[in-house]
């Protein structure tokens, strides 16, 4: 009864008729009172326009808190919340991720808090500039010195003199910044820390004297980190591929830092985990992809099947695969050839059958059978697919499950007459991907610009800004 209630309300607001730009959508938002729409708006406008809105975008005061909190909300508005110097609002401002460096200053000069400079040293958007001027005020505040040594614009001078200040749990923090110069990493190298060992010999930075050490070292731990070093010369290399830890080898397979020409040394190897690492590496030896193809192990199978660079005879043989992962693997391959994806579309298994539906190249003759099916994944997949006929796509958007109903929204290929059908779905989800969908026309637009669901109108309203925004430009 309520949906129905909000949707007579929706037709209601459909008889007048939509703003064609930016300045008189943003009366139009005005007269709604929408504070939503005034959110997806803000970022487009200039600051005179963004003034206008203030009214509406703030029409409760607990939208202040609200918007600062939401993983949506533009810089722009961000920016303006700040101004509210509000001291909850600005811890808020201060860990949000869209916050930006002009917000970050701002905060900065007005907002003296220790927690609050703590947020804004581990912020991704922080200048190095603003780095700096709050390493001078991190004497004694250890939070403060991990969230500087834990961001990578910090700068080099400043991580100099928090190393000099610095703790264990400093150092253990430093250690994995990527902005550490030869200089530092030699003095931190005589810190007597297993943890932070490690993260040194994982810096391209490293001394081949410390790599050398380190491969030497009784540590699991710091052999590993060892291992993911993209610096590693040949002869570490081979060390480490005689490490008699699993976990090292495997760390040293999965980085991919084993050269052709010494893959074969992987042939001995007894470990299932190095195995299934083995199988993704490229130009693998024809006598590795034949004993990988009937390993004992499902997961170095599957592997195996989904490495682009084997040949169609390696993929038919692991298209009889006992394990069904193994050929939903198999279909998912880029380099499966048409015979093969024939083959699987009529797979016993309703995976593989999906695995097939979801191909770029399956031929619209399978999508049509398959279509015919009742299983959730294989339709999912069908209406996913850009060439599945209009016809079923038409089907598969008026299904009772919500999430393949999705599937046809997700759709790139996805046209106004099928998505239309999509318009009034009544799960509030797929309204907001259907405010996403690329494809959808104004009329699709306008009608979910006056949606029920707050988010759904945000996700509209910004898309319909955009366009608006990139018309007034050119």
């Amino acid at each position: 009864m309520i949906w129905m209630k909000l949707l007579r309300i929706q037709q209601s607001n459909h008889d007048v008729m939509f703003p064609e730009n930016l300045s008189t959508l943003i009366d139009y938002i005005i007269e709604q009172h929408d504070s939503y729409a005034a959110l997806a708006i803000h970022q487009y406008l200039d600051p005179p326009q963004r003034e206008k809105l203030d009214g509406t975008l703030f029409l409760k005061s607990r939208f202040k808190f609200l918007f600062a909190n939401q993983p949506y909300t533009p810089a722009s508005v961000l920016f303006r919340l700040a101004k509210e110097n509000h001291p909850q609002i600005n811890l808020r401002l201060a860990r949000h991720a869209n916050t930006s460096t002009e917000t970050l200053d701002l905060l900065h000069e007005q907002d003296h808090r220790e927690v609050i400079w703590t947020s804004l040293a581990a912020h991704v958007n922080a200048s190095p500039e603003l780095l700096y001027a709050l390493s001078l005020k991190a004497m004694g505040k250890s939070g403060l010195c991990q969230a500087l040594c834990g961001n990578p614009a910090t700068p080099l001078g400043a991580l100099k003199s928090l190393y000099d200040a610095g703790n264990l749990e400093t150092y253990k923090i430093l250690a994995r910044n990527p902005s550490l110069d030869h200089e530092l990493l030699i003095s931190m190298w005589y810190i007597d820390d297993e943890y932070v060992h490690g993260e040194l010999v994982a810096n391209p930075c490293c001394s081949p004297d410390m790599l050398n050490e380190a491969a030497g070292s009784h540590s699991e731990y710091i052999r590993r980190k060892l291992a993911t070093n993209s610096t590693l010369d040949i002869n570490l290399t081979l060390r480490l591929l005689e490490d008699g830890s699993e976990l090292v080898r495997a760390t040293l397979v999965r980085a991919q830092n084993i050269p052709p020409s010494q893959q074969e040394l992987l042939e001995a190897d007894t470990s299932s985990r190095v195995r299934r690492f083995q199988a993704r590496l490229v130009s693998l030896p024809e006598q590795t992809i034949a004993r990988l193809a009937v390993d004992i192990d499902p997961w170095v199978r599957r592997w195996l099947a989904r490495n682009p660079t084997i040949t169609a005879d390696t993929l038919l043989r692991l298209a009889c695969d006992k394990d069904e992962g193994v050929r939903r693997a198999v279909v998912r391959n880029d380099s499966c050839p048409p015979e093969i994806i024939m083959r699987l579309s009529k797979d016993e298994s309703a995976w593989v059958r999906a695995g097939t539906a979801l191909r770029d190249d399956v031929p619209v003759a399978i999508l049509a059978l398959l279509a015919k099916e009742q299983d959730l994944d294989i339709l999912s997949a069908v209406g996913r697919n850009p060439d599945t006929p209009f016809g079923v796509l038409k089907k598969i958007a008026t299904h009772e499950n919500k999430d393949v109903r999705r599937s046809v929204i997700l759709n790139k290929g996805a046209t106004d007459p099928v998505l239309k059908r999509l318009m009034e779905d009544p799960y509030p989800l797929n309204r907001i991907f259907l405010a996403g969908h690329p494809q959808i026309g104004m009329e699709i637009r306008h009608h979910l610009a006056n949606d029920p669901d707050n988010e759904v109108r945000f996700s509209t309203i910004r898309a319909i800004a955009g366009i608006y925004a990139k018309l007034r430009s050119q």
